[in-house]
């Protein structure tokens, strides 16, 4: 599967990134900018991307659809003021949270370097 990426601190500009990575371990996260969990969350991810990005790759993406009073910038703007600094992707089709059974926000999902999730909650 693939997520559209948003230019903002640590990502890469806009494209289309393969989750999981290939060939790495990856850690996904899926949240939302109105999700106090997902803020809450993003000291502890933030904490182990410095002591594990280095070897293991790593991409939030947000499911929120754009409109309505939400743009790509305000998605930026949560991203820097919560020290993002890893790829930011956009699914606003929920195709992972689908593929993942996610029920909820934040969802957590740790692959290895087969792409095979070996943890979720």
């Amino acid at each position: 599967m693939t997520v559209r990426t948003l230019d903002a601190p640590g990502s890469e500009a806009a494209g289309e990134r393969p989750v999981p990575a290939a060939g790495d371990p990856t850690v996904l996260d899926l949240f939302a900018t109105w999700c106090v969990p997902c803020s809450a969350q993003m000291e502890s991810l933030t904490a182990l991307h410095e002591e594990f990005g280095d070897r293991t790759t790593f991409v939030s993406v947000t499911n929120e659809r754009f409109g309505g009073g939400l743009t790509a910038d305000d998605v930026r703007a949560w991203w820097a003021d919560h020290d993002g600094a890893w790829t930011v992707g956009h699914d606003p089709e929920s195709r992972l949270m689908s593929e993942l059974g996610a029920g909820g926000l934040p969802f957590l999902a740790v692959f290895d370097a087969d792409g095979t999730a070996t943890w979720t909650h």
